[in-house]
């Protein structure tokens, strides 16, 4: 059996840092795919190429603690760009796979990379990857279709392990769904109680997505943040609760229409993350999310930081197209790149070929 399964990115719409404090969060799928394919093989030995990362097939195995051992001759720099790979690939087989089953995988996240700034942007690549693996393999191993809750508390078990035990698990959310949706995981809680909340699109509200021109480590952030809560948890509250409650209002305006708060809130969050970033000395509303902040106000629109902010991405929220013209003509005067997107309605999506028919 041959399987493949692609998977879209993420981009964070609102609750960024409270989301992984229990708070609601929005985020968007975004038509950024991870391409997984996988097949059996009449071998116990496993193969993966990743043409993207330079990685033209290597051979592993796993190792009597289910761990993954590459070649010892492989080249040292194409292991390292394996390292995500290989620690998805442990969590996933050990969960799916009976037996010694070897398998095959072709692995493709080139969408996430943009060849005009020779960067990867921050649409949620690692999540993309992990969702696309764990319904590939999950066919595979298992011969039935999963369905999306499946996949979902396959995938955020496997990226959290991969990922060093961080994370809220939003990103894995969207690229299994699709869409836009409102989610909430309690910390601690391995899958959220309820599955994400579909939210209606909002039609006259209009997005520009701009890319900050640096990439910036998400760990390196959340990691700045957890030390302000060992630190000085009464005042790490005090922010928290404040994202929170921004959250909500901003999620109950958009699923309301109501463009006069959901503008207020944005201008809010970006403002409280900014104060986030200053009493945890990250970087979170750098120069460039300041500069967009302040060009975009100045028109009228609201801006903030997608994600864990310092760089990557930000989002312009414009309440009609002539804004929004004119103020991409605006930022692009001031050296910044918009990137062009849709939502991915769909989600994770699976096909197969067995005994030469397609499905």
């Amino acid at each position: 059996m041959i399987v493949s399964a692609q998977a879209p990115g993420k981009m964070i719409l609102l609750g960024e840092y409270a989301v992984l404090e229990g708070a609601p969060a929005m985020v968007c799928a975004v038509n950024r795919y991870a391409r997984v394919q996988a097949q059996n093989t009449v071998s116990t030995i496993h193969n993966v190429e990743a043409v993207s990362l330079g990685v033209n097939g290597e051979p592993f195995v796993l190792n009597a603690y289910g761990k993954v051992r590459f070649n010892p001759q492989a080249d040292p720099a194409s292991i390292k760009r394996l390292g995500f790979f290989a620690k998805l690939f442990e969590s996933l087989y050990g969960r799916l796979a009976s037996g010694a089953q070897g398998v095959k995988l072709s692995l493709d996240t080139a969408d996430f990379y943009s060849q005009q700034v020779h960067a990867k942007l921050g649409f949620g690549s690692s999540a993309a990857l992990t969702v696309a693996m764990a319904s590939a393999l999950s066919k595979l191993f298992e011969g039935t279709l999963p369905d999306k809750k499946t996949v979902l508390k396959l995938a955020l078990e496997a990226h959290y392990y991969a990922q060093g035990k961080v994370g809220s698990g939003i990103d894995i959310a969207a690229s299994v769904y699709g869409g836009i949706l409102e989610y909430r995981k309690e910390p601690g809680q391995s899958i959220p109680e309820r599955e994400p909340q579909t939210v209606p699109f909002w039609n006259d509200l209009f997005i520009l997505v701009v890319w900050t021109g640096k990439s910036v480590s998400t760990r390196l952030m959340i990691s700045a943040v957890n030390t302000l809560k060992t630190d000085n948890r009464v005042l790490f509250n005090s922010i928290i609760r404040d994202l929170t409650v921004l959250s909500e209002t901003g999620i109950e305006a958009y699923r309301s229409k109501n463009m006069s708060s959901f503008m207020k809130t944005i201008k809010e969050y970006h403002q409280t993350m900014d104060r986030l970033g200053k009493e945890a000395g990250a970087d979170i509303v750098s120069v460039e999310h300041q500069a967009l902040f302040q060009l975009c106000q100045a028109d009228g629109a609201a801006y903030k930081p997608s994600g864990a902010g310092g760089g990557d991405i930000g989002i312009v929220f414009c309440t009609e197209t002539k804004q929004a013209e004119r103020l991409e003509r605006k930022i692009a005067e001031e050296g910044f790149l918009t990137v062009p997107l849709s939502v991915s309605t769909e989600g994770m999506k699976i096909t197969y070929k067995n005994k030469n028919q397609a499905v």
